[in-house]
């Protein structure tokens, strides 16, 4: 409906994100795993041969589109990271994009063409991410050129960008059939899990009629009537035989105003968190947040744990030296340069002995001293084996903590995060904080399953 909060929000929403050109259709969901469910549940899987993802950590939210491409009789694949830069191995992703399924051969029978049906047939399903969400690690866009050459219905996933890289993202060269965004990076927090879902007009014949659709997680916006719930109530006492009464209604001159078009202020208290994205910029934006990251990779890459070794005597005994070890705190994974890593880095933290100290625990004293660290868990990494040219080996799941810098993010908050790892170089910090959860009847059991949790949650 058009002069509707609903309506102005969309328009605002699409132009936010370079798309308001008409093509694509914007349905709001309450969390982005709602938009990934939505997707999972209209998608015509039946139709389709397989199911190519793209994310070096575990999601939920994917989970939900493989159970549907599974339960429907598909194929699905997961693309391949190289340990331990966790660079994508483009070899295997493009003979996935360019291997023909069983799907597409019988297709071809039946039509006589490579691709399919004049009127679009597809092979599958595509989920591309712009970046990872953990790791931070950027990929190129030619993916999605590949994919739509090979006839590829394409999800972009761009819940993982900066507040104004949609700017740069050339949407107008690369038209992805599905487009799941998120707006933490835009308010700062994600007190609802406000999210979009966008679906290119012409792509909507790929999707299907579901019952159940219309209670996924769509949502519809509305503005804040604040007191007006107190009006509702004070028209219902005032009820005669089904009418409201007259006199309610005279003693109340702001009704008036409550549905006019001229008392209109909400759209514009919504769209501030849009407003202040807008005033900030591009270029400042990426610089200061590039800054951060690179003083912060720096800076916890030199936090060392000094170990006592051997001493070193000479002939005299008064001239003997203690001779110190170095073991690194901080493990950062992902990409070294700053150029291709987003506003999101890894890490795990080791103690003297070189053990990982549990990242659902660290999690949860950062959130004592006010530090918002994620936990993820990087999956689907291989490590190519020397000795057989061309193999690959698959590596175990690696749990991992994830800092993320967001349009306020400034240096007082990333010196934080390095003050705060930094007590982890003396033992009795530690020991400290866990006999600090015990005096609170805290088990460690208990945190770690509180901590599994909130990573479920925040892997979504």
């Amino acid at each position: 409906e058009p002069n509707t909060l609903q309506s102005e929000l969309r328009s605002r929403v699409l132009d936010y994100l370079n798309v308001g050109d008409g093509s694509y259709s914007a349905v709001f969901t309450a969390s982005k795993r709602a938009a990934f469910a939505l997707v999972a549940d209209c998608y015509d899987f039946r139709a389709r041969s397989k199911l190519v993802t793209v994310y070096d950590h575990e999601s939920e939210s994917v989970k939900a589109l493989t159970t549907a491409a599974v339960r429907s009789g598909g194929r699905t694949c997961a693309a391949r990271f190289r340990w331990p830069t966790l660079r994508l191995c483009g070899e295997q992703l493009a003979a996935e994009l360019k291997t023909r399924g069983k799907g597409s051969r019988l297709l071809k029978k039946k039509t006589g063409t490579a691709g399919g049906t004049a009127g679009g047939r597809r092979r599958g399903l595509f989920v591309f991410p712009t970046q990872s969400r953990i790791t931070g690690t950027k990929y190129s866009y030619q993916w999605m050129t590949m994919a739509e050459k090979h006839r590829w219905d394409v999800l972009l996933d761009v819940s993982a960008m900066g507040p104004r890289d949609m700017g740069s993202l050339g949407l107008s060269l690369f038209r992805p059939d599905f487009i799941i965004c998120s707006f933490y990076k835009i308010f700062g927090s994600d007190p609802t899990g406000f999210g979009c879902l966008l679906i290119k007009d012409s792509s909507m014949a790929s999707l299907r009629s579901s019952s159940s659709s219309p209670g996924i997680g769509m949502v519809r916006v509305v503005p804040d009537l604040g007191d007006d719930e107190e009006l509702a109530e004070d028209l219902d006492e005032n009820v005669l035989g089904g009418r409201p009464s007259s006199s309610a209604a005279a003693a109340r001159p702001d009704l008036i105003a409550f549905s006019g078009p001229q008392h209109r202020p909400e759209p514009l208290i919504v769209c501030q968190g849009l407003d202040h994205a807008n005033t900030m910029g591009l270029n400042k934006t990426n610089c200061r947040i590039k800054s951060l990251m690179d003083w912060l990779i720096a800076s916890m890459s030199s936090l060392f744990h000094h170990i006592p070794g051997s001493s070193s005597s000479s002939s005299a005994p008064s001239t003997a030296t203690k001779r110190w070890r170095r073991r690194p705190l901080v493990q950062i994974f992902g990409p070294k340069a700053q150029i291709d890593r987003g506003p999101a880095v890894a890490f795990n933290l080791y103690d003297q002995k070189g053990a990982l100290i549990q990242p659902t625990l660290v999690q949860k004293l950062a959130d004592r001293s006010s530090i918002s660290l994620g936990c993820g868990v990087l999956s689907n990494l291989f490590l190519e084996e020397v000795s057989h040219s061309g193999s690959m080996k698959k590596l175990a799941d690696l749990p991992v903590l994830t800092a993320t810098l967001g349009l306020v993010s400034n240096f007082e908050d990333v010196h934080r995060l390095w003050t705060f790892a930094a007590k982890f170089l003396e033992p009795e910090f530690l020991t400290g904080e866990l006999l600090r959860y015990q005096s609170l009847n805290q088990s460690i059991v208990s945190i770690d399953e509180q901590g599994d949790q909130a990573a479920a949650d925040r892997s979504s």
